[in-house]
């Protein structure tokens, strides 16, 4: 599933900027236990950096959720135009990672990251049935 964190008028903005960067969506790999997070691609005619060139660990904090709040971020890696984050929750979660509410990524301390986007919503459970209706 992907999940958009901006607004058009936002994205296109900073698609247009030389030196600013941000967050343009973010896909859970199957198993859950994988993020891929996209950033904003250059306009046509720009030419600039898109994906911040050294993330760590450190830098990437995963909130939210009801049931499980304990998410640790294991390692972080660049994949293509790609950041790949990999993720567990000490085997709280039976099937994957995370409840089924609302988490929040967010990217901490990265140079040139716009702040409005600097973070993404998403759940670990969106493609998982669920009990309820």
């Amino acid at each position: 599933m992907i999940y958009f964190c901006c607004d058009d008028r936002r994205r296109d903005a900073i698609a247009q900027h030389q030196t600013l960067m941000g967050i343009d969506f973010l896909e859970v790999e199957s198993g859950q236990q994988q993020l891929r997070v996209h950033f904003v691609p250059a306009a046509v005619g720009v030419v600039k950096t898109t994906i911040p060139p050294s993330v760590t660990q450190d830098q990437v904090r995963i909130t939210g959720g009801e049931r499980i709040t304990s998410i640790r971020v294991l390692s972080v890696a660049l994949d293509g135009d790609t950041l790949l984050v990999t993720v567990d929750d000490d085997g709280v979660s039976a099937n994957g990672v995370g409840d089924f509410s609302t988490y929040t990524l967010e990217l901490v301390d990265v140079p040139n990251l716009d702040p409005l986007l600097s973070s993404v919503d998403f759940s670990f459970k969106v493609e998982c049935p669920s009990d309820f209706d």
